[in-house]
């Protein structure tokens, strides 16, 4: 158990201490109130809060075990093999016994489960006690770019230790860490931020958070800033050889233009036209793992808003930046705000993204997506107030995005 004391997003708890919100959460969710309320209660039921306590402490002190000197990642999901449907086209791989639901026992199975793709299937015996009874494996079911639906019944997916994220009826639940848990019924918007708020078309704000979720996954940290399109940015060095010799690069443009006109087209039926569309889906995001990718070196990657790439390991000069900036703080998961001076922003990247936006030219665009190698994603903007920086803290391994 932890100790009741605050930290940086509410009072510090214990994952399975929270049992009672999450089915309060998960009985409150709008698809109670439709039609199909049967169906879920077969096919996606509630558990009881013992349940729920005990599949949470389960999912918590498993993240915290390793397996052959690695720490394990995993998605249990509560459901009973017999209400499995066909029509959802998962594979239920049935034990010969089921086994005890504990911390060890997951640990051991995590290996052989991608998160993803393959779940550790938990539900009660006739007692009510929790079992691993198998494995329920669904495959790869991404579709488009970065698509998916998951299955409706309860999903517990660890992502590192101490990192749980639930989903229920194919919507996020809930993100626990740093000993405390956010509901995500109304998170912070990104795509919704980046469009309506700080004025980028639709298409580009798309781009956008999927650049910002590859840039995550490649784990090394990283930098991502967008200008407006033919403006000279101050404060930004770019390297002497990581710019497009002849020009801003087009690349991921072109394939984002030919993805979006083969998406609102509607093209004959045959399989000539499906291997087409996949080729184009392919290119798109090829081009922004590419573009993610660079994001790696040292320095920061430079797009602009009509998505033309114009160098990467660019350098922003901070030596005579102004310590006067000030950075308004929002926190994304809980809409908490807060108001602190530049130089208390924890994160020498984080700074530099900070000064970076406030010295660009009133009424400019100025975004910077600043990814940690912890995999905290925070997102900051240039303000209407003079010396004034947005700042969005922050998308814990991008979920919410």
């Amino acid at each position: 158990m932890l100790d009741d004391h605050e930290g940086r997003r509410g009072p510090l708890r214990s994952l399975g201490e929270v049992s009672h919100e999450v089915v309060a959460a998960m009985r409150d969710h709008s698809f109670w109130g439709q039609r199909n309320r049967t169906s879920l209660q077969r096919n996606a039921p509630v558990p009881t809060e013992s349940q729920v306590r005990a599949l949470l402490d389960a999912a918590f002190f498993a993240s915290m075990l390793e397996e052959e000197g690695r720490r394990v990642t995993f998605t249990l999901a509560f459901v009973s093999p017999r209400s499995i449907p066909e029509s959802w086209d998962l594979e239920a791989v049935v034990f010969a016994k089921p086994i005890e639901l504990h911390p060890r026992s997951v640990a051991k199975l995590a290996p052989s489960a991608l998160p993803d793709v393959t779940y550790i299937g938990v539900a009660p015996n006739d007692l009510g006690d929790l079992e691993i009874w198998g494995l329920v494996h669904r495959g790869d079911r991404t579709f488009g770019i970065d698509l998916d639906f998951p299955p409706s019944f309860l999903q517990v997916r660890v992502h590192r230790a101490g990192t749980i994220s639930a989903r229920y009826i194919s919507n996020l639940l809930f993100l626990y860490t740093k000993g405390a848990i956010h509901f995500l019924n109304v998170p912070k918007d990104l795509l919704g931020q980046l469009r309506d708020r700080f004025g980028l078309e639709p298409v580009v704000a798309q781009v956008i958070c999927r650049l910002s979720l590859r840039v995550l996954e490649h784990g090394h940290g990283g930098a991502l800033l967008v200008v407006a399109h033919g403006s000279a940015p101050a404060r930004l060095s770019y390297h002497p050889s990581y710019r497009p010799h002849d020009g801003p690069s087009q690349l991921l443009k072109l394939a984002v233009d030919e993805y979006e006109a083969d998406n609102g087209a509607s093209p004959p039926p045959g399989l000539g036209s499906q291997h087409q569309r996949y080729g184009t889906e392919r290119r798109y995001s090829d081009a922004l793992t590419f573009i993610a990718r660079l994001t790696a070196v040292d320095g920061a990657t430079v797009l602009d808003d009509r998505l033309y790439l114009l160098g990467f390991g660019a350098i922003v000069q901070t030596s005579d930046a102004p310590e006067s900036i000030v950075v308004q703080v929002e926190d994304v998961y809980t809409g908490e705000t807060s108001t602190t001076a530049v130089g208390d922003y924890p994160g020498t990247r984080h700074r530099s993204a900070i000064q970076f936006c406030a010295s660009q030219p009133d009424g400019s665009l100025a975004l910077a997506m600043v990814a940690s190698q912890d995999g905290q994603l925070s997102v900051f903007a240039k303000a209407r107030e003079k010396d004034t920086v947005i700042a969005l803290r922050s998308f814990e391994l991008g979920i919410g995005i």
